[in-house]
């Protein structure tokens, strides 16, 4: 209901105020009924919600919010080189809805209605020519006027009371949103808690506030009213602020604004009125602001004509203006006479759908403003001759950049006018785009035709909806070269604009070329060498496949000799192979973006024949495979979200020029120590899985400078407390990113959610040079008591002679062997239990297994996926078979060392008894491990490797039968003794089922 009562509001004004526009017809009804209806239609259409159609406005390319494809930018940068970012997004191509006020004859009723299915402005335009903005490796920058964010949605319904007018003086009793008793209201003391504060910014936006909020800090530079139902602004409003610089005040239904509302306010720089009910362009109120305006955005309201007074020719330091809204239908020269003695570098102007007029010499009023950004936002289906005096005004200025948004609305200009004839002399433009709206063959030639001979540089075609033409008879004069360095296709539906020259002789002076959006999912082979001059291809967020991207037919030698990035990121490709072949003639390429794909693990090796510098291969599947696959030449390297579940420190350690590594967002469980990286300076792991790093991890990365860990389950002990220690120590070089609040504790549980600053074990826990200390105190008093009973009591000649008795026992025991008995009168079930890995468990099954199970007589051996009691913990089922077991073999290998229960059952297996706690140990290598390379919490087996005598799986096949015979001789025997009669209840357990063993 509020939405009917507002827009009927908006009828009762234009109707029934003094001075309006024509007479009381007998169709007067029409209009307040129709407005009745469609008002009410509106919020379930969804046309006028605020936030809606939040439009991308970048002219050229690189524009955050325009691209709908990847664009190549600049982030954090520790190396203090130039280091590129893949990111990309899709702008929606659908237009916004606004409503606008009647007219005051019948007529009028259909403009009503058509306004309200308008598209509206989002007042944004260029300011300096962004095509000269390269990052260094040859992609666009974002364009300076793209730092506005705050994008003009649609506008929403705001009704004003009759006979309002701006600048009308009221006191404060009158309903003013500040006066001299309106400090004290309790309302705005309730109203200025309601408001989140950040240093000097207040944000009261979204608030439902009719007054602005009075108990507000003093000193506050900031403040954000946007979006609230604030219909007045009355005397003084703001002196409480004097040192406010950005005053927002967008979308209310402000209608009334006392002249000396701004007063107090001196040191105001931005002022935003967008989108509210104002009915005359403000003038007197902008007089305290004469020194300090620099912004001013006063469009999208509900004024006629964007007339300004002469407080604008005063306003000498402003810079950014917007004008203009729904309800503008002609456009004077007088209106804009102000406009002559500002230096504008942002300038826009909009008008409504209903625009019939526009005088020649308005937009001359810019020629005072040297290098000045012009956005268009004028439907001109019911006057299309307008685009030629507009332009020609525009030559006798500087204009540098320029926009239209909307050109034609609704129709396609089919008509036999050369509307762009004084594009040539417009000599300082640079830049122009064009923005929505209907564009068909015939006036995309009738621009290129002119583009010939002008001094554009960048031309960018934006969400229009582009088709043939009707009209094709008359006579064209040939599109030859261009002289484009900058050419961008975005958000378009029908592919068929990129080949509107089939000889694309309109790339040949390209530099830059982007399509990001324009679902197209071939690129035909001509393209390739027409673009013998492009340093950057963005085609992102398209529909290539490997097949398309790569055409068997095509001949690519020397096509793109200049080509130094190719972004393709969001498209269907999936092998990164595909790029690699496709480039092999590409001496130039350095960088490639392929983020956000379904690159998958390589099958192959790669064959860069490039030094490509700059990967993307970010929110793809690549696994961990896809190392074999990746060039060693690189320097930035982003495997984020992909993935990856392991470390290849080989290759790390071959790709000598790696600066920056992104590992974000994998699931790589185990960091091993190590790790080399030899110009490595910025590393990022954070959001994997793993918990612990330990004390010089990363020594060998001797230029690291910024590492990012956090979001990971970390284990605090010992280990991770002196990685800590060492990190941030005061003289250590790398700094930890997003430290401390992402960085807490999973295990142990009774410090869950911990912040690892706050963990702080004991001295004597973790404190290694403590430990050493007393260590070496205490082991040097122990060695020089035993050193002096030795001497005392004459120990080494009981030694010898205890050594010398031993070794004779052992002689006589060989030689009588044969004897069967079970060790220490125990009942064992099995010869050995068998400790290994879930990756290795093929392995196991097929050779281990029935080499030792098939022997005669055969061993019996205890494996958890047959042998294990269903039902019982998996603990348990551990212990029992250890204790169950004569022997305990270990099948060593990398995955073993990762399985944290392979690592219980190494630590429940040296706790058997004394007698057998190490005699009864089997170590087996699988594959070769280096006893130092073990993280330091497997400490027993390194010592177990380093001491204890071990079998090592042979390769070759020749040697693997005298490996079983020695297995299956240390099973059978014990210090020379047949071992035979093993127990064999236990040997039922095969029956009971397969227990499953998550290793």
């Amino acid at each position: 209901m509020a939405w009917i009562v507002r827009c009927c509001a908006v009828t009762s004004v234009n109707h029934h105020r003094p001075g309006a526009a024509g007479t009381m017809l007998p169709s007067f009804w029409i209009v307040p009924m129709a407005t009745f209806l469609l008002c009410s239609l509106l919020p379930i259409a969804g046309w006028a919600t605020p936030d809606r159609d939040r439009e991308p406005l970048g002219l050229a390319l690189g524009s955050a919010e325009a691209a709908a494809g990847t664009v190549l930018t600049l982030p954090v940068q520790p190396t203090g080189g130039s280091v590129l970012r893949s990111t990309g997004g899709s702008a929606t191509g659908s237009a916004g809805r606004s409503p606008a006020a009647s007219a005051a004859t019948a007529s009028s009723s259909v403009s009503l209605v058509e306004s309200l299915a308008g598209s509206l402005d989002e007042s944004r335009v260029a300011s300096t020519a962004w095509s000269s903005a390269r990052s260094p490796a040859g992609s666009p920058a974002t364009p300076p006027w793209e730092s506005r964010t705050d994008e003009s949605p649609a506008r929403s319904p705001a009704g004003s009371p009759a006979g309002s007018t701006v600048g009308s003086s009221f006191g404060s009793s009158a309903g003013s949103s500040a006066g001299p008793s309106a400090g004290s209201s309790t309302g705005s003391e309730k109203a200025a808690e309601n408001c989140k504060l950040t240093g000097s910014h207040a944000d009261c936006s979204g608030r439902r506030l009719t007054r602005v909020p009075q108990g507000l800090p003093a000193n506050i530079s900031s403040l954000d009213l946007s979006r609230n139902e604030l219909a007045e602004l009355g005397e003084l409003a703001f002196r409480r602020y004097p040192l406010l610089r950005q005053l927002k005040l967008q979308f209310n239904v402000m209608a009334r604004m006392h002249d000396r509302a701004f007063l107090g306010c001196s040191a105001l720089e931005e002022l935003d009125l967008f989108n509210n009910s104002l009915t005359a362009v403000p003038d007197a109120q902008l007089g305290p602001l004469l020194g300090s305006l620099r912004m001013l955005n006063v469009s999208n309201n509900l004024y006629r004509r964007v007339e300004l007074g002469t407080t604008f020719s005063r306003l000498t330091s402003l810079r950014h203006l917007w004008l203009g809204g729904e309800l503008v239908s002609d456009v004077r020269a007088a209106d804009l006479a102000a406009l002559r003695s500002l230096d504008l570098t942002i300038f826009s102007l909009k008008t409504g759908q209903g625009f019939r007029s526009y005088e020649p010499g308005a937009l001359a009023s810019l020629a005072g403003s040297a290098k000045p950004a012009v956005t268009l936002d004028c439907d001109l289906d019911a006057a299309p001759t307008a685009v030629t005096p507009m332009l020609a005004d525009l030559a006798a200025t500087g204009v540098h950049s320029l926009r239209f948004r909307r050109l034609f609305a609704t129709n396609y200009y089919t008509g036999a006018d050369d509307l762009f004839a004084p594009l040539p002399r417009l000599s300082r433009l640079r830049n122009l785009e064009f923005f929505r709206g209907k564009f068909n063959e015939n006036l995309h030639y009738l621009i290129l035709k002119h583009l010939q001979r002008s001094a554009v540089a960048a031309l960018a075609l934006t969400a229009v909806d582009f088709a043939y033409s009707a009209v094709t008879e008359r006579p064209r004069v040939p599109v030859g070269k261009l002289p484009l360095r900058t050419l961008a296709f975005r958000d378009i539906t029908n592919p068929e604009v990129l080949l509107y020259n089939g000889n694309f002789n309109w790339y040949g002076s390209l530099d830059t070329l982007t399509i990001n959006n324009v679902n197209f999912n071939v690129v035909p082979c001509p393209a390739w060498a027409a673009m013998h001059r492009v340093v950057t291809a963005d085609i992102s967020n398209n529909r290539l496949t490997d097949s398309a991207l790569l055409n068997v037919g095509c001949d690519y030698r020397g096509t793109v000799p200049l080509l130094r990035s190719l972004l393709l990121a969001d498209n269907a490709l999936t092998r990164l192979a595909t790029v690699a072949q496709l480039a092999r003639e590409w001496g130039a390429l350095r960088n490639v973006s392929l983020a956000r794909n379904s690159i998958g693990g390589a099958v192959e090796r790669c064959n860069w024949s490039q030094p490509i510098e700059w990967l993307d291969l970010s929110y793809n599947r690549a696994a961990g495979d896809v190392y074999d696959c990746l060039p060693l030449t690189l320097r930035h390297l982003d495997l984020s979200f992909s993935d990856v579940d392991r470390l290849d420190l080989g290759y790390f350690a071959r790709a000598d020029r790696l600066e920056c590594l992104l590992l974000s967002g994998n699931n790589i469980k185990f960091i091993p120590s190590g790790w080399r990286a030899p110009v490595l300076r910025f590393l990022a792991i954070d959001r994997n899985s793993f918990g612990v790093i330990d004390r010089g991890t990363f020594e060998l990365m001797v230029l690291l400078r910024s590492l990012r860990a956090d979001n990971n389950p970390f284990q605090c002990t010992c280990d991770l407390w002196g990685f800590l220690s060492e990190v941030r120590a005061l003289d250590s070089p790398v700094r930890l990113e997003g430290w401390p609040n992402n960085y807490t504790c999973y295990h142990p549980a009774q410090l869950l959610g911990t912040q690892l600053e706050r963990f702080r074990p004991g001295s004597l826990e973790c404190d290694v040079r403590l430990v050493v200390l007393v260590s070496a105190v205490v082991t040097a008093a122990l060695a020089v008591a035993c050193l002096a009973l030795c001497r005392r009591f004459d120990v080494p000649w009981y030694v010898r002679a205890l050594w010398n008795l031993l070794r004779s026992k052992r002689r006589k025991l060989t030689r009588g062997g044969g004897r069967q008995f079970a060790p220490g009168g125990r009942d064992y079930r099995f010869h050995a239990f068998i400790s290994y890995s879930h990756e290795d468990a093929a392995w196991v099954r097929e050779n281990l297994m029935p080499q030792l199970e098939s022997a005669r007589p055969p061993l019996r051996v205890c494996v958890h996926e047959r042998d294990f009691t269903p039902g019982m913990w998996i603990i348990d089922n551990i212990i029992d078979s250890i204790e169950l077991s004569r022997k305990v073999i270990f099948v060593l290998s990398s995955a073993f060392v990762d399985s944290e229960w392979c690592n219980y059952e190494l630590y429940f297996a040296h706790q058997r008894p004394a007698h057998d706690a190490m005699e009864d140990l089997v170590l087996l290598l699988k594959e070769p491990i280096r006893p130092e390379s073990l993280p330091s919490r497997f400490c027993k087996l390194r010592k177990l490797l380093s001491k204890k005598t071990y079998l090592e799986w042979p390769a070759e096949a020749t040697k693997q039968s005298f490996f079983w015979a020695q297995l299956r001789a240390i099973l059978r025997y014990e210090d020379g003794l047949l071992l035979e009669d093993v127990g064999t209840e236990g040997l039922k357990v095969e029956e009971a089922g397969d227990k499953s063993h998550p290793f």
